[in-house]
């Protein structure tokens, strides 16, 4: 076996050996190259129509973003309002429960 072969495989060990340490910490920021990759078609279309690459960049992530988590955060931060409504108010916290909506435990199963 040639110097080279030998680099090159001692190479490919390491490189491999480091991925394989670092996989928890690699896997957002392969998700993000790959968010990056489906959404560049979308910023060149918005710069053909006028925008620069930062407004086109910045307004496909914004709505992205709200699109994404939106909906969710916007459900997740109503229940955690209620609860510590709930928390707060000792034995008013029935009325108040029912003053924000949320159905009675159990209400919502998964689909």
């Amino acid at each position: 076996m040639t110097t080279r072969w030998r680099f090159w495989l001692g190479a490919a060990v390491v490189f491999v050996l480091t991925l394989w340490l670092l996989n928890d910490i690699l896997l957002p920021f392969v998700v993000g190259m790959a968010v990056a990759y489906f959404l560049d078609p979308v910023v060149v279309r918005l710069q053909r129509l006028g925008l620069s690459r930062t407004w086109a960049t910045t307004t496909v992530t914004i709505l992205a973003a709200l699109l994404g988590i939106g909906p969710q955060r916007v459900e997740s931060l109503r229940r955690r309002v209620c609860a510590k409504l709930e928390v707060s108010s000792g034995a008013h916290a029935v009325p108040r429960a029912a003053s924000c909506g949320l159905p009675p435990p159990g209400a919502l199963r998964p689909v």
